[in-house]
């Protein structure tokens, strides 16, 4: 089919956008660079979900947007489960062509995009194979931060009441 990066509306990148700021996960994955003889970090972009029209809509949009994503069945568990499919986008070039595409219609996850965003420009400015700058770190261990727990009266305090 081609890359046809660029050929998403902005009606199909805010609808995208809406649905990973409730299902997506922007995080980075971590791996060992046995070359280097140290850990790697590269920005991962996913979303698991088990309804197939939605994910359809999903893939869509994805290869309209040229983001090279991989498509993962995962099979139930337990009986009463369904099966779920994981749509993921990694790497450093990927995942900067998705983000820089997708961010500006992102509300709530808006800010990790910027910092994936940050730190994939960072590396890829340089050799990915030189050590990690101080900012690359910073970035690196506010990324991979374990995310509050949910407390209403922290969210309150920090974000104001809660609109319907």
């Amino acid at each position: 089919m081609g890359n046809q990066q660029g050929k998403a509306t902005e009606v199909q990148l805010a609808w995208l956008a809406g649905f990973l700021d409730g299902e997506g996960c922007f995080d980075l994955q971590k791996g060992y660079a046995k070359q280097l003889k140290r850990e790697s970090y590269r920005p991962r972009i996913r979303v698991v979900n088990t309804d197939e029209p939605t994910l359809a809509a999903v893939l869509k949009i994805m290869e309209a947007m040229g983001a090279g994503q991989h498509v993962s069945r995962r099979r139930a568990k337990q009986g009463h489960w369904s099966d779920s499919w994981e749509v993921t986008v990694a790497g450093f070039k990927k995942g900067l062509r998705f983000l820089l595409q997708i961010e500006p219609y992102l509300k709530t996850k808006s800010n990790r995009a910027k910092q994936l965003i940050e730190y994939a420009e960072s590396r890829l400015a340089d050799s990915p194979k030189r050590p990690f700058s101080e900012r690359e770190i910073t970035l690196i261990n506010q990324i991979r931060r374990k995310e509050l727990r949910w407390n209403p009266q922290r969210l309150h305090a920090t974000h104001g009441p809660l609109e319907p």
